[in-house]
């Protein structure tokens, strides 16, 4: 999400790794540029080698939330939470959950 304009980009993926994330980004970044810093939690797909070096590369200065402390990035989370009750929503009442989300 850039915290600027509050602008998210949504990555819908059964695989949660830096392989997956970081060609995510490669697309994001070929579309918008790089960013000076990004930030993100201390799971290992943002905490590996792999996504160091990728970010590394490119001069992108990252940060880690706290451990245990969501509030750290909470703009993010707030957005999380909101897609997740979007999408249970969806569910219930038998509507396509990407639907949803594009509405919001």
């Amino acid at each position: 999400m850039d915290m600027l304009s509050r602008w998210p980009e949504i990555l819908i993926t059964s695989d949660i790794t830096s392989q997956s994330i970081t060609n995510f980004l490669s697309g994001v970044f070929s579309r918008e540029g790089y960013p000076k810093c990004i930030i993100t939690d201390n799971g290992v797909q943002f905490t590996s080698k792999h996504m160091y070096e990728f970010l590394a590369s490119r001069g992108i200065l990252h940060k880690k939330s706290a451990l245990y402390h969501p509030e750290t990035n909470g703009m993010v989370e707030r957005f999380n939470r909101t897609l997740k009750e979007t999408i249970q929503v969806a569910r219930l009442t038998g509507r396509s959950w990407i639907e949803a989300v594009k509405s919001k």
